[in-house]
């Protein structure tokens, strides 16, 4: 009974991990720079 117990409560845990919500995205800022090492824009 005790394997068994358990076997159930890290199930659960694994159930409720597995539907934790990731962050909608991530913020980044990006330079550009050319060969000489300026700053390129659009």
């Amino acid at each position: 009974m005790k394997p068994l117990l358990t076997i159930i409560i890290n199930l659960f845990f694994i159930i409720n991990i597995s539907f934790a919500q990731a962050p909608p995205g991530f913020n980044y800022q990006v330079i550009v720079r050319d060969a000489d090492g300026n700053i390129r824009s659009d």
